[in-house]
């Protein structure tokens, strides 16, 4: 009777942990995300089975002994008595010892996978999980703890998409940088409209008009109010937006080794002295990524190069992250700046999708680049600064219309 214990117990637990790493390796490798308050008790589990089987070896290599210390005092008491001993044939450790092995192996491949699915998992919900500041006077502000779905359900590996990225500065309320990324998976093809900051338009909330970069900031508004903003006047449709800290993109850019941008001219940053670009290909760090973004007094346009530096960043960070080495051996460094500097309304499941189908594919992205042009205008009376006057740029409309063709464009796959 013991021995079939044994036998059964050490089976169970075998097939137990067979399968417990085969869903959570298949889990890992498909990204159907097993919820946080899951992993612990399984993990208990899991030390428990392995428990068990190292108790039943144990038992198994000791047994044998006391089994020939029996037959031996048995064999005697049969010379004395001349009856045949009945002996019970001792269990082989070898066998369990194997299974013990494997086991050993396979609960070590369940824990490195519950180990990337929680860093995932605990990576989408922070970035899903909007904690946005609302702006409710000029020196007042109330917290907003909401996620917002403004459209209807979509495929990001198969739907071509629009996404609004605003880029906040130091005080997370004005945007210094403003995209449109129009994304369209079939065709592999990105197209990056980068809008000026001090573009003159009317607020979706209240329709005065102001600086873009206003429109996050004023009258209880917060970023959604900078993307419907956009939305009403590219009269595009704008699915979902990221909030990005682009100050911090420093941190990022160094993760990835640094990227490659293309200058157009020779200069040494105003903002940042030490980095010079040459005119051309340019390998930098983060602190040259973002003096780059920012720079606009060595060009005569000013805001309005700035705005092509900052779509040549996005660019190629674009292509750094569609490098599966790249993302495979920086995983854990890139899940951590992204979760710091990254908030989005996009649902979870939505992102899951996505990082699937780049982990799938490794789509080599066609990026292009768009910016949206205007005429520089001093002394106009600004809401937002107490109808002070600041200076602005009146948007080209032509620039516009140009920018809504390019954007549907990439939707229709041409």
């Amino acid at each position: 009777m013991r021995k079939l214990v044994i036998i059964v117990v050490s089976i169970l637990s075998f097939v137990s942990s067979s399968l417990v790493a085969a869903i959570f390796l298949v889990n890992l490798f498909t990204l159907n995300l097993l919820p946080l308050h899951y992993l612990l008790p399984i993990s208990l589990a899991l030390l428990t089975l392995l428990i068990a089987s190292i108790a039943i070896l144990a038992h198994c290599l000791f047994l044998p002994a006391f089994s020939r210390r029996r037959t031996l005092k048995a064999f005697k008491n049969t010379l004395e008595t001349a009856q045949t001993p009945k002996t019970s044939r001792p269990i082989k450790p070898l066998p369990i010892f194997i299974a013990l092995i494997i086991q050993i192996l396979l609960i070590t491949a369940s824990f490195t996978a519950l180990y990337y699915l929680s860093h995932i998992n605990a990576f989408l919900d922070k970035i899903t999980t909007t904690n946005l500041t609302q702006n409710t006077g000029k020196n007042q502000t109330t917290n907003l703890n909401q996620t917002t779905s403004l459209t209807e359900p979509l495929n990001l590996s198969k739907d071509p998409f629009n996404i609004f990225i605003g880029g906040i500065d130091a005080s997370e309320l004005l945007s210094d940088v403003n995209m449109v990324l129009s994304v369209n998976p079939q065709t592999h093809k990105v197209l990056i409209t980068g809008i000026p900051r001090d573009y003159y338009v009317a607020f979706h909330n209240t329709k005065q008009k102001d600086k873009l970069t206003h429109s996050g900031a004023f009258m209880g508004a917060n970023i959604e109010n900078t993307m419907l903003t956009v939305s009403d006047f590219m009269q595009i449709k704008l699915d979902y937006y990221l909030r990005v800290d682009f100050n911090s993109i420093t941190t990022l850019v160094d993760t990835l080794g640094g990227i490659t941008i293309y200058s157009d001219t020779n200069f040494r940053s105003s903002v940042m002295p030490k980095c010079y670009f040459h005119a051309g290909q340019n390998h930098i760090n983060g602190t040259c990524a973002l003096a780059f973004a920012r720079e606009r007094k060595n060009y005569s346009n000013g805001d309005l190069h700035r705005v092509e530096n900052q779509a040549v960043i996005m660019e190629a960070i674009i292509r750094k992250l569609s490098d599966k080495n790249t993302l495979l051996s920086k995983y854990e460094q890139l899940l951590a700046n992204f979760s710091n500097i990254v908030r989005t309304n996009l649902p979870k499941q939505y992102l899951t999708d996505f990082i699937r189908f780049e982990l799938d594919q490794v789509p080599n992205w066609q990026v292009q680049k768009y910016r949206l042009n205007g005429t520089h205008i001093f002394n106009i009376q600004s809401p937002y600064y107490q109808n002070r006057p600041v200076t602005i740029i009146e948007p080209d409309q032509h620039s516009i219309e140009s920018a809504r063709k390019k954007i549907n464009q990439i939707r229709l796959g041409r």
